[in-house]
């Protein structure tokens, strides 16, 4: 912190920002499991997708099961950064000019 100001400014940030590191390692944990069940999932459904198109069989269901294991990753909330410049990292992606 630059000045005591700033660090009392930012007190009750703090406290939002270990709220937010707990509740992410929460969801983290969550993610993982949701990952592995997924993976498991894959593989299950690419074996019967093999076996299906073997046989001739309708490969429509396995497509719906497919698309139903969309997920989304939690992201973090991020209520401090120390660093605000556009080259600081919250710009996800590469830079458009």
């Amino acid at each position: 912190m630059k000045s005591p100001a700033l660090a009392e400014a930012l007190r009750p940030l703090h406290r939002l920002v270990t709220d937010a590191q707990a509740q992410d390692e929460e969801q983290m944990l969550a993610h993982q499991f949701r990952l592995a069940e997924t993976t498991a999932r894959g593989h299950d459904l690419a074996r019967r997708l093999r076996a299906a198109v073997e046989h001739d069989g309708s490969t429509e269901e396995l497509r719906q099961q497919f698309e139903a294991m969309r997920y989304t990753p939690p992201v973090a909330k991020r209520y401090l950064v120390n660093d605000t410049t556009v080259l600081g990292g919250l710009q996800p992606g590469p830079l458009k000019r």
